[in-house]
């Protein structure tokens, strides 16, 4: 008895995955990098235009929270548009019934569900990481 090859469908298996490589990639990576972008690049505005002693002045950062809440704003976005390349990745790979996909398209389900979880997940952290630049006043903190 020989084992069962892992690279071929099972029975009722009549396709490929019709998801890139780049795509599910995209959909796993966008969210994480554009939180980690907007927390830097607010910490950075933050710092700029509530130095005490004059610093690098930064145009129209007079109050930081509107070109924070401006950088999150877009981060939110980007990382709404990771979450949407995820879920359509993960129903692009879905197998319906009983059927046994290859072991590429497994993969593949995978990286899109782990993609609209972590796309999911970051995009909570992001509305988190603006929500203070509503209510604080971030020149108080900062000193």
């Amino acid at each position: 008895m020989s084992a069962p090859v892992m690279s071929r469908g099972g029975p009722g298996w009549h396709g490929e995955s019709t998801v890139s490589l780049s795509r599910l990639w995209l959909g796993l990576l966008i969210a994480p990098i554009v939180w980690l972008g907007g927390e830097l690049l607010g910490y950075y505005i933050t710092a700029r235009a509530c130095d005490p002693t004059g610093g690098i002045p930064m145009q129209s950062t007079s109050h930081p929270a509107t070109a924070v809440l401006g950088v999150e704003i877009v981060a939110a976005a980007l990382a709404a548009i990771g979450f949407v390349i995820a879920l359509r990745s993960w129903r692009a790979t879905r197998v319906a019934g009983d059927v046994t996909p290859p072991v590429s398209v497994g993969r593949a389900h995978f990286m899109a569900f782990a993609g609209t979880i972590t796309s999911a997940l970051f995009f909570v952290g992001i509305l988190w990481f603006g929500f203070p630049a509503i209510v604080v006043d971030a020149c108080n903190q900062a000193r």
